[in-house]
């Protein structure tokens, strides 16, 4: 196909200009390349991390009964998982290639949100599973008055050494990112602060059932903390579906984007705006009248201008459309809400 050759040329001197309008932007490219570099080192901090402790507590489920404990030791498996599934996406996110440029031609950001809806689910599931299971053992405490052995659960010292390293490193990684501009940086430092909860209560609820010789407390933690997990999993789904699907962004993005509109010259009105999410990122959509008599030539370095400007504040994608009277039909045929 002869058509290729040039359209890749055009692809090549776009992206050009392109990142030659970005180096205009103060910080624009820098605060991209912290940023990337900042997912890149929580990611794989965090998977060496969860190697290590599944490790540990592996060898501690195997000379122990609780089921606080099995419950910690499959929170560090997901918890592994889930850091895999994030690198995955970061890297699919990051690698780029003449044939991606063309197949996403907005890119590849909203992968981070699939893969966070892809482990929120898989959290769920398994923590189900837990909750069955605890309430299993639950039941058989109150039938025969004994747990899974002859004596209340007990955790080794392994075990109780690992789940204290567990809470000191994820309330570390807790603190340190969950601020991070990338959904699937704070979904891991979600899922540390959980981790912090889980392991404190995991500790507690089968030392007291030893200490007191009250085998029931053990699958009582099981069933508390698998609540608390599905609880907290629910949310952070439902939070990333919702943006996804297209929610509307905060009033104060919405605000600023609207103001910084209005603030040109030529601009009469604006008779709409839009500002919405897709996945992480905020896609905004303007209506802006200029006077009827605006030259072609100057209409269009006005909306060019406009739509650089609105794309300065975070904003992945900005849609201006110009018009000349505020009661113009509506931009879009599809239906709203």
């Amino acid at each position: 196909n002869k058509k290729w050759p040039a359209r890749a040329a055009a692809d090549t001197l776009q992206e050009r200009e392109r990142r030659l309008l970005l180096e205009t932007v103060p910080g624009k490219m820098e605060k991209a390349a912290e940023v990337e570099r900042g997912t890149q080192f929580a990611i794989n901090i965090n998977l060496a991390i969860n190697v290590m402790l599944i490790a540990g507590k592996g060898v501690a489920v195997l000379t122990s009964n609780s089921v606080s404990l099995i419950a910690s030791f499959v929170d560090s498996v997901l918890d592994l998982l889930s850091t895999v599934i994030i690198f995955i996406t970061s890297k699919a996110i990051a690698y780029r290639s003449s044939h991606t440029v063309w197949k996403y031609p907005v890119g590849k950001k909203r992968f981070e949100p699939l893969g966070v809806v892809v482990f929120s689910v898989l959290m769920l599931a398994s923590f189900s599973q837990v909750l069955v299971e605890s309430i299993e053992r639950l039941m058989k405490v109150m039938r025969t008055g004994k747990g899974e052995g002859e004596n209340p659960a007990e955790l080794p010292t392994l075990g109780i050494v690992f789940m204290v390293i567990t809470i000191v490193v994820k309330m570390f990684m807790w603190l340190l990112y969950r601020n991070s501009p990338s959904s699937g940086v704070r979904a891991l430092a979600q899922d540390a602060q959980n981790d912090v909860v889980f392991n404190v209560a995991s500790l507690l609820f089968p030392v007291a059932g030893s200490l007191l010789h009250a085998p029931a407390l053990d699958p009582i933690g099981g069933i508390v903390l698998s609540l608390y997990i599905i609880k907290e999993w629910l949310e952070t789904l439902g939070s990333t579906v919702t943006r996804l699907s297209g929610a509307v962004a905060g009033k104060e993005h919405l605000a600023r984007a609207l103001y910084l509109v209005t603030r040109f010259r030529q601009v009469k009105a604006v008779s709409a705006f839009e500002l919405y999410y897709s996945g992480d990122e905020v896609i905004a959509e303007a209506d802006v009248v200029l006077p009827i008599n605006t030259a072609l030539k100057e209409a269009h370095d006005v909306c060019e201008v406009v739509t650089y400007c609105l794309e300065v504040l975070d904003i992945e994608r900005a849609y201006v459309h110009l018009d000349y009277h505020i009661h113009n039909p509506a931009g879009h045929l599809t239906q709203r809400g």
